[in-house]
């Protein structure tokens, strides 16, 4: 525990003590405070969980490559913040069901053939995943039976979340092609936390590469997603909202400039925090995209607008986050010889 920063370690857990504020202020007064409806029943949280979710497969698939690789080196930081990317996810799940008795009723009332609780339990089996990779760092043996199935189970939670927004019904806007953004964007998450794990490393070539890979697939995929409204008849300007925007500006077109001038240090790094903002925004974007044709139109109802509860809370949670990250890196890491 000795190599942890004192003060990154104290700033990460009053971030954290602010997302658990604002959870209790959410219970006391109810999910009201989120701006969700019953016309949007999703909001900023299940945006925000589904880019932990695929930051955390992400790094977990990359951990489970080096494993295969054979490169022997120490995984530990991969599978930490793997844990720390999935139980994140988890925290925000919690927060947008609202009611504690929810998330009981959900682990002890498992119905086999419902999206959420297969989401749910596969969320489970990557953190178990992540956890025995955490375990075997510390003695040195990552073996490639654990490094596949990190890979498995990592593509199996992403490809989960696509199948369930694309089943939904509906909705016009989603579809087959929900599945392909998700895993495009688990690459792209994944590769941005590998350049803020190793930006000054040997591998920091590779990641950039792949990063940039897997950025520009995601602005592809998103317009021609755009593209593929206006040529079935709909309406582009409905489903070109201002997180659409972000996601392509920010989230896109900024990081890919940044990867493309700087080759390692400090400017990936940002471009590689900017994309994980964006991959919000971009999740939030097909949110709303599907709310614009619901299935029974709520009187009064509006579509969902970003809150600074919302906002504070996400970012909050990523203090918890960090916390684990740290601990679980000083923990897990294998000691060094005398």
């Amino acid at each position: 525990m000795k190599n942890i920063s004192k003060p990154l370690f104290i700033g990460c857990a009053v971030l954290g003590c602010i997302g658990i504020a604002v959870w209790i202020y959410q219970l006391i007064e109810g999910l009201g405070v989120t701006g969700v409806s019953q016309d949007a029943a999703w909001g900023l949280y299940i945006a925000a969980f589904f880019t932990a979710a695929a930051a955390g497969a992400g790094t977990l698939a990359i951990a489970g490559i080096l494993a295969l690789s054979g490169s022997g080196r120490d995984l530990t930081k991969w599978f930490a913040a793997a844990l720390a990317c999935f139980v994140v996810g988890g925290l925000y799940i919690g927060m947008d069901i609202g009611n504690i008795g929810n998330i009981f009723s959900m682990i002890f009332s498992f119905k086999p053939a419902s999206p959420m609780a297969q989401d749910f339990w596969s969320l489970g089996l990557c953190v178990i995943v992540a956890l025995l990779g955490l375990f075997a760092s510390r003695t040195g043996n990552v073996g490639k039976a654990l490094g596949l199935v990190s890979v498995i189970v990592a593509c199996l939670l992403v490809a989960i979340e696509g199948l369930m927004l694309a089943g939904a019904p509906a909705r016009s806007f989603w579809g087959g092609g929900t599945v392909a953004t998700f895993l495009t964007g688990m690459a792209a998450a994944g590769f941005a936390v590998a350049l803020l794990l190793e930006g000054d490393g040997r591998r920091t070539p590779a990641f950039r590469r792949g990063f940039i890979a897997a950025v520009l697939l995601a602005a592809f995929l998103s317009i021609t997603d755009m593209l593929g409204v206006s040529f079935a008849g709909h309406d582009a300007g409905v489903y070109t909202t201002s997180a659409f925007w972000l996601f392509l500006v920010i989230g896109a077109v900024v990081p890919l400039v940044l990867a493309l001038l700087a080759r390692r240090g400090v400017l990936l790094q940002a471009a590689a925090v900017l994309t994980i903002i964006g991959m919000v925004a971009e999740k939030l974007w097909l949110l709303m995209a599907g709310f614009a044709a619901p299935l029974l139109k709520m009187p009064g109802a509006g579509a969902h607008c970003v809150t600074a509860v919302e906002i504070v809370g996400v970012v909050g949670m990523l203090g918890v986050g960090l916390v684990i990250y740290l601990l679980a890196k000083a923990f897990f890491s294998a000691p060094r010889p005398a």
